[in-house]
């Protein structure tokens, strides 16, 4: 227990004895008898948790970080606490956290911008990170949802999806401050922070349309970012760009997939991913119509940062269609969902780089042609020898995900099947050259004479 000393003057004195069991004596100087009680009764809360071991209270925790001048430096010569923390602006913060992760890619540092903009946007960069409160970081958020001005919309306010990411940000820039004692508590910590998909932004493009934009394709790369993408299942643009020959197995019906997304998890962003019948012919004329020496499937866009979207939707309306939300993310996205309704959740995920919940809350996506056959097929309790659900995929009976059209009931080829180029048998032995990297051209009607396989692999 802490005892209070009045002295000559008004001076008082706080006096305890500490865990070695000698008195200590914490001069205060002319204060008044208030004040001297207040600073008794959070001296005693310091002792106990210095003695349990247990962390301070909210309120002591406060009304340390507000101390400053001589009181706090007797308390820090006592033992009482600690030096005070180095106190940082927003703006100072942001710049050595940005510091702090070197190993940050392009498209990392193009996020924490535009993530840590309206942080200084909305509460100055002078601010110290302390001094922001919670309701202060509800505040925030209200202001992205509705003020905050949206350069891609033209209006204001920003998708649901969008805030919780600029929140999710700013809560792990306020962890690490406190972890480094730059702050005491988080502001953000309630805010949930986790992305849930934006249903109105999904779109199912179908093989039909898939189709009719690869056949309005300026090139040959094009055709081949399309069907990458639509019957890949290829992140655009990265996975897509990075595609090498040597990663290629057309002979085996496989290519090895490097995400550098998500490079620095498990497993080195790496994974394996079948040729899907859809996509071999595309790969199979991308291969012959290659240039000696060529490294990359895609020789027309060698820099990650280049706009593909642009070219993509100009792609989509000469092909008669209506551009649709994230245009080649649902490409991705469509391919994944047809994938779901055929094979096991686990296997689509580990060909497509995500996972469960990600492929769930993210890429799959409830069609037309799914309740369609909903509605048309038997139930299974009607007989005893009635198939269970999937068995008709494995004996090739099920609804054609691409056009919504029972392969038992219709056995006339749907229209995108007629459209798919003739497969043919790979004429190359094998894909593994190092050569360097020449470029092709990507003339609409340019065809390469075929080039014996040794050249193109460097031998």
């Amino acid at each position: 227990m802490a005892s209070i000393i009045n002295r000559p003057n008004k001076h008082r004195w706080i006096q305890y004895t500490d865990s070695d069991g000698k008195r200590q004596t914490l001069r205060l100087g002319q204060v008044t008898k208030k004040n001297a009680e207040e600073v008794c009764r959070r001296v005693e809360r310091l002792i106990a948790a210095k003695t349990s071991g247990d962390s301070l209270d909210a309120s002591t925790a406060g009304w340390l970080a507000t101390l400053e001048g001589s009181i706090r430096d007797r308390m820090v010569t006592l033992g009482l606490c600690e030096a005070p923390r180095q106190r940082r602006t927003l703006e100072a913060w942001i710049d050595e956290f940005r510091k702090l992760n070197p190993q940050w890619k392009p498209s990392s540092v193009e996020n924490y911008e535009a993530a840590t903009g309206p942080l200084l946007e909305f509460f100055k960069a002078d601010r110290i990170i302390d001094t922001i409160k919670p309701h202060e970081a509800d505040d925030f958020r209200k202001w992205l949802l509705t003020e905050r001005f949206n350069r891609q919309t033209g209006g204001k306010g920003h998708a649901d999806d969008t805030v919780r990411r600029r929140c999710g940000r700013a809560k792990a820039l306020w962890k690490e401050a406190i972890r480094r004692r730059y702050a005491i508590e988080n502001p953000f910590a309630d805010i949930v922070t986790h992305t849930r998909g934006n249903k109105a932004r999904q779109h199912f493009v179908t093989a039909d349309v898939a189709y009719d934009c690869i056949e309005a394709a300026p090139c040959l790369d094009w055709r081949t970012i399309i069907a990458l993408c639509r019957f890949g299942a290829l992140r655009c643009p990265t996975e897509v760009v990075n595609l090498a020959w040597t990663d290629v197995n057309l002979p085996e019906g496989f290519m090895v997939l490097r995400q550098p997304k998500v490079e620095h998890h498990e497993g080195g962003g790496v994974r394996v991913c079948p040729i899907f019948p859809e996509l071999s012919p595309y790969l199979e004329a991308a291969w012959d119509a290659a240039p000696e020496g060529a490294v990359h499937v895609i020789n027309r866009y060698r820099r990650h940062d280049q706009n593909l979207g642009t070219t993509f939707k100009k792609i989509v309306e000469r092909a008669g269609h209506k551009p649709w939300p994230k245009l080649l993310q649902n490409l991705r996205a469509s391919r994944e969902t047809e994938l779901l309704a055929r094979f096991p959740a686990k296997d689509v995920t580990e060909w497509c780089g995500n996972s469960i919940a990600v492929a769930m809350d993210h890429y799959a996506m409830a069609t037309k042609a799914t309740f369609k056959a909903a509605m048309e097929t038997r139930s299974i309790f009607e007989t005893p020898n009635a198939q269970t659900p999937g068995e008709g995929a494995a004996k090739g009976e099920a609804v054609n995900s691409q056009t919504g059209d029972s392969e038992s009931q219709n056995p006339k080829q749907s229209a995108a099947a007629t459209r798919r180029p003739q497969k043919k048998k790979p004429a190359k032995s094998g894909l593994n050259g190092e050569s360097g990297l020449v470029g092709a051209t990507c003339d609409t009607d340019h065809q390469l004479p075929r080039q014996d396989s040794n050249l193109r692999q460097g031998g």
